[in-house]
């Protein structure tokens, strides 16, 4: 009679260890990839926005654009 080999139904402790520490030096490479991209992407923007020569960086100095909103004007004799 010959062997038939069984296929395992549950994985022993040091291969889900295993399985699982792959998985998780994947994710952790994928994550530093995504930190440095974040990083780099951050540091260009900042430097072309706000240069670190500047003198002033105040708020003040921003100028916010707003779109227009249309406002219901009412007549001077209706009100009051």
């Amino acid at each position: 009679m010959s062997e038939v080999p069984v296929k395992k139904k549950h994985q022993s402790g040091s291969e889900k260890r295993k399985k699982w520490q792959e998985q998780q030096n994947k994710f952790n490479e994928q994550l530093k990839k995504a930190q440095n991209l974040f990083k780099l992407g951050f540091s260009r923007e900042s430097k072309e926005h706000l240069p670190h020569d500047s003198p002033s960086t105040s708020s003040a100095s921003h100028t916010m654009v707003v779109d227009p909103v249309e406002v219901p004007c009412e007549s001077f004799e209706q009100i009051g």
